[in-house]
């Protein structure tokens, strides 16, 4: 079976995405302690194996007008979004809708959870639109726009 990380690089580079290499285990740890978090296996395996889109010579968007970010661009909604939502310190922001008309986030914690949340942020309300990354990824790779587009 091929990972998620795997699933969405062969995907991307069929759309000429420029990818940045995987994260190091290393860089992995080191999030993982500044923020305090424990990144889930799905979440892992991406970052591990494309740590986001090269958006170094322009802004790199998916077919679906989404940008996937890299381990260092990853923060917490808070700081990411305003204005601030509630709770938001426990979720990420991993990817951003046309250039910020909405952001996906998710929920990480120190312990590991049964489920990591992914929300959609598009004012002060995050709404639900997958249970795990894996689970969002599989989504988008169907063109469910409900879960990359609100208004869909």
């Amino acid at each position: 079976m091929i990972s998620i990380g795997q699933t969405l690089k062969r995907f991307w580079l069929r759309q000429g995405i420029s990818l940045l290499p995987g994260a190091s285990e290393s860089e992995l740890a080191a999030f993982e302690a500044k923020h305090n978090v424990r990144l889930p296996e799905d979440l892992r395996d991406y970052l591990a194996t494309v740590n986001g889109f090269d958006g170094s010579e322009h802004w790199m968007t998916d077919d679906e007008v989404i940008t996937f970010m890299g381990l260092a661009e990853m923060k917490p909604l808070n700081d990411y979004w305003s204005p601030a939502v509630t709770d938001g310190d426990s979720y990420f922001v991993f990817a951003d809708y046309s250039i910020a008309a909405h952001v996906f986030a998710i929920r990480l914690s120190k312990a590991s959870l049964s489920k990591n949340d992914v929300v959609v942020v598009y004012d002060d309300r995050p709404l639900e639109v997958a249970s795990s990354f894996s689970t969002f990824v599989d989504g988008s790779l169907k063109g469910r726009k409900c879960l990359v587009s609100p208004a869909a």
